[in-house]
């Protein structure tokens, strides 16, 4: 995720929750939007009328490009689904809620959890084209 996408999840979460930022990305990422003083339709869809004006009072009039985040929404489906079973809810009740199948729900079960901020990111260095430290063995003969 971009540098300046990271800083605005940040900053949508310092103001309205990581919760409330999680149903506004959901709704409307990658979407530029212009927030208004006070809530509008869009806004209470997505967040409620207490979020909402909490988000408008925060961001009003500014031009705002909604992150799409699907690295930290997954990172957070994961971490619910997690929360969920250790809750005691049954892998079946997983696959309805989460919409996805026993392999899955067992796969990310299985997998360790990332280690995280304070934000829900992930404290791992992440490589869009690839891990930066690895050497190119085969550049020179092109």
């Amino acid at each position: 995720m971009p540098k300046e996408h990271d800083r605005t999840l940040r900053n949508l979460i310092d103001a309205i929750g990581r919760d409330a930022t999680f149903r506004l990305v959901n709704e409307y990422g990658g979407q530029y939007r212009r927030v208004p003083r006070k809530p509008q339709a869009w806004v209470i869809k997505a967040l409620g009328k207490v979020d909402g004006a909490r988000f408008c009072n925060q961001f009003a009039e500014l031009q705002l490009t909604i992150p799409k985040a699907e690295r930290w929404k997954r990172a957070e489906r994961n971490r619910q689904i997690r929360a969920d079973f250790d809750a005691k809810m049954p892998i079946h009740d997983l696959v309805t809620k989460y919409d996805l199948t026993a392999k899955q729900i067992h796969s990310i079960l299985n997998e360790p959890a990332e280690p995280c901020d304070e934000y829900g990111f992930s404290a791992m260095p992440y490589y869009p084209n690839g891990d930066d430290r690895t050497i190119d063995l085969f550049g020179a003969m092109r």
